[in-house]
């Protein structure tokens, strides 16, 4: 190991790493309440078509995927008082957090004008989100000086999404269902994720005051000029390209497993109660995914960890369609693959910070919100083609929820959606990333670059 990692390995504190932790903990309530009970909020309690809400999920994630890009391009470009990102934490972090019951609140409008308004309101709290995602994701570049500082982040960030997840798996669905209507659970439940939402991303804005402010040392010149588009998009050729594809990929089933979840135990298992199961088996998993990133990923590259979780989460899924017939043993087989999902996932924090770093130091591009922006468009898309997988599926096998319960051909399809359609798209996500080349030893010669060019310590 060279002498400047060696000297910088513990540079960042544990209380810098659990408060920037918890940016992903209050995302992490956000995209459960979406990815769990949007399309359900859509079908059930504003009772739409099928077809309808199928394509009303789709066409906000069309539009979805153009924003988080606008986001990364305004955060490059545009400068606010008080450094480069932070001030992007509290803006989107106000506006997500602000507007999130205004989307869960049921309005008496015509069905026509409610499919205008709708989709407008998920874009408005949307964009907020992408303000603020994408200013957290860019933050680790100020922060870390090595590979060891990248990790640390990433693996805090972990710890804060599955703390959230098991809180969540505890709370989230008796807080939903907690009240005579479950109207209110939803306006209930969109008001106190918007409260941690905006109560986390202060705090976050205020511990990385040292690491990104108008002061901040590599604000030079050239740093400071205008960055232009043909510079933007020139970051997304060389390794950005082979982890764009596969992310989205595999982020795909990660969003069509729990649109189609809620569906599965009610019609398939027959087991309402066996979501908070599910959820809270789950989240206990998760934790002990995360306790073995730390250790998994000093003594692995994140390539081999990518690529071994993805094989061994296909493994879990097709388990579960085989073995997976009642509840238990189908939620184990589940339970088990979220573990390789999260394995895998805590590589993802690192890949675009190391993306961001070599496109920097060693290509001389300095978008580094763009290059951000750019894998939350990869999460995005996923939630478009997951999201339209999970919706248009439905409504292709005839969902209808006054039927559902009385058919055994629906239900069989619902068994085949998650399974086996989950395990082939995890599978295929294995082949954009055979060309991923950024090993290792190639970003331990970029934080040499980049030491230098920030000074050291």
């Amino acid at each position: 190991m060279n002498r400047v990692t060696t000297d910088l390995q513990d540079r960042i504190s544990r209380r810098t790493v659990c408060i920037y932790a918890l940016g992903d903990f209050s995302f992490t309530f956000f995209i459960m309440f979406i990815g769990y009970y949007l399309m359900y909020y859509l079908t059930d309690v504003l009772q739409f078509p099928t077809a309808t809400a199928a394509a009303i999920y789709t066409l906000v994630q069309v539009f979805e995927t153009a924003g988080i890009l606008v986001g990364g391009i305004a955060i490059d470009r545009v400068k606010l008082r008080g450094g480069k990102y932070r001030p992007w934490l509290l803006v989107g972090g106000v506006w997500c957090g602000g507007t999130l019951v205004l989307l869960f609140t049921k309005y008496h409008l015509p069905e026509g004008v409610y499919l205008i308004v709708f989709p407008g309101l998920y874009l408005i709290v949307y964009w907020g989100y992408n303000f603020m995602w994408v200013a957290f994701r860019a933050l680790p570049g100020r922060i870390s000086r090595s590979r060891q500082d990248v990790m640390r982040l990433a693996v805090g960030s972990q710890y804060g999404a599955v703390a959230a997840s098991l809180l969540y798996s505890v709370t989230g669905v008796r807080l939903l269902y907690g009240f005579g209507r479950i109207t209110t659970g939803y306006i209930v439940s969109s008001l106190l994720y918007g409260a941690i939402i905006i109560v986390c991303m202060a705090a976050v804005f205020r511990m990385a005051r040292p690491y990104d402010n108008d002061e901040h040392p590599d604000r030079s010149e050239r740093a400071a000029s205008r960055i232009s588009l043909r510079e933007n998009f020139r970051c997304l050729t060389g390794p950005m390209l082979a982890y764009f594809l596969s992310s989205v990929i595999r982020n795909s089933v990660s969003v069509a497993i729990p649109a189609v979840m809620v569906y599965y135990f009610n019609y398939v298992l027959k087991a309402e109660g066996g979501m908070t199961l599910y959820l809270s088996t789950t989240s206990i998993v998760q934790i002990l995914a995360v306790l073995a990133l730390r250790p998994l990923s000093v003594k692995c590259s994140k390539t081999a960890i990518f690529r071994a979780t993805a094989a061994l989460s296909c493994l879990s899924t097709l388990c579960a369609f085989f073995f997976g017939k009642t509840v238990v043993p189908f939620v184990f087989f589940m339970a088990l693959n979220n573990f390789w999902l999260v394995l895998g996932g805590g590589m993802s924090y690192a890949f675009i910070t190391d993306i961001a770093d070599y496109n920097e130091y060693v290509r001389g591009l300095r978008a580094r919100s763009f290059t951000v922006s750019v894998s939350g468009t990869a999460n995005t898309l996923a939630s478009l083609i997951g999201g339209g997988i999970a919706s248009f599926s439905l409504a292709l096998i005839g969902y209808d929820a006054a039927l559902a319960a009385e058919s055994a051909a629906l239900a069989q399809s619902i068994r085949w959606i998650v399974t086996i359609g989950a395990s082939a798209m995890t599978a295929a996500s294995l082949i954009p990333f055979a060309f991923y080349r950024l090993s290792d030893q190639k970003m331990a010669e970029v934080y040499r670059l980049k030491n230098g060019a920030m000074g050291g310590d």
